[in-house]
């Protein structure tokens, strides 16, 4: 081989590293396949080329260019390439969004889920999320603008009692205060005696704790020990009473007895009824003639004989 093979050899060898090494620089592969996709915008907030393309926060691509649509500045054309691999459906969204709070930018791809893939360099729908500073001011808008209302209320709130404590009120305020210290100060002596007394009397509930506890179980165990003790007795009772006074109505109903005779059968209430009434006019010819029935002289039947 001659020294001319070998020196145009070691160029090419050069030339095909350098442009290796640009196109790792930029983030390119030589190797693996990639396909190219579009977004249109109308500001990108920064976005620059080489700025990395993501799905779900990895790294996946990177953005080739950035450039205007037929020269209008309101139309911007973003171009990025991802690895052939990763299917692309046809209702993904590409969104342009802020990567930390100096304004870094990055792609963020949206996989969406229709069955269609999208074709090498068709055009995805297109948005820019907020930033993270305008996000924060957002959030805090609200805020600031209740902070604002409450601090107009609490000045008018301020300018009524203003308005309110004319000199004479805050001299009787003035006053009524100097008063209060007085009492106190001329009170003082009974205020620590009021207050030395509530200790003791504290001081002795504490100490009665244990006593006041043994107390409370000795009648709740009282009380349990007289439930069991006594409920069963007084159940057993009450349900043996009603069983006899049910077998008392139940002969009476059937006749047996005497009450039961006499409230079945009115023959007998009627005969007794009679009886009554017999010996009612008994008793009163008896009191009318009494010496009908009973004789009280001890001489008289001997007369009669001897006469006879």
């Amino acid at each position: 081989m001659t020294k001319e093979y070998k020196i145009g050899i070691i160029v090419l060898c050069i030339l095909a590293f350098s442009i290796w090494g640009v196109n790792f620089l930029k983030g390119r592969s030589l190797i693996t396949s990639e396909k190219e996709y579009y977004g249109v915008f109308s500001e990108i907030g920064g976005l620059e080329a080489s700025s990395n393309v993501l799905i779900n926060g990895v790294k996946v691509g990177r953005v080739n260019r950035i450039d205007f649509i037929n020269n209008d500045p309101s139309r911007i054309l973003v171009a990025f390439t991802i690895p052939s691999r990763f299917k692309v459906p046809a209702d993904s969204k590409i969104e342009i969004y802020s990567t930390d709070l100096l304004g870094s930018k990055a792609l963020a791809l949206i996989i969406g889920k229709a069955p269609h893939i999208a074709e090498t360099q068709d055009t995805l729908q297109s948005g820019v999320q907020p930033d993270l500073i305008a996000s924060a001011v957002g959030m805090l808008k609200p805020i600031s603008e209740k902070a604002e209302q409450m601090l107009i209320s609490m000045d008018s709130v301020m300018k009524d009692l203003h308005a309110t404590l004319d000199p004479d009120t805050r001299a009787g305020i003035q006053n009524s205060i100097r008063q209060l210290e007085e009492i106190l100060e001329n009170e003082k002596t009974k205020i620590a005696a009021i207050l030395s007394n509530l200790e003791s009397v504290t001081a002795q509930f504490k100490d009665s704790n244990q006593d006041i506890a043994n107390i409370t179980g000795n009648f709740s165990s009282l009380s349990d020990e007289l439930a069991e003790a006594r409920m069963g007795e007084v159940v057993k009772k009450a349900d043996q009473a009603l069983q006899e006074l049910e077998l008392l109505l139940k002969n009476i109903n059937q006749g047996k007895g005497s009450l039961g005779q006499l409230a079945v059968n009115d023959a007998l209430y009627r005969n007794l009824n009679q009886s009554v009434a017999d010996l009612d006019s008994l008793f009163l010819d008896l009191k009318q003639n009494p010496k009908r029935y009973v004789h009280f002289s001890l001489f008289g039947n001997r007369n009669k004989e001897e006469r006879k």
